[in-house]
């Protein structure tokens, strides 16, 4: 497995720490978008994947 993957794999995990906090991991895949940065012209240049 890499990058990727493993963190897919963590997806539903729960992690609980000795102080009493926790954390639970979601991950998920989505499609690539465009969008425009916020203040930014719409031009092609100020575009970015997320």
């Amino acid at each position: 497995m890499e990058g990727l993957d493993i963190l897919l794999s963590m997806h539903g995990t729960v992690v609980y720490r000795d102080d009493g906090y926790w954390w639970k991991i979601e991950v998920w895949t989505v499609l690539p978008t465009i969008v425009a940065i916020e203040g930014k012209s719409h031009e092609s240049q100020n575009r970015h994947y997320v």
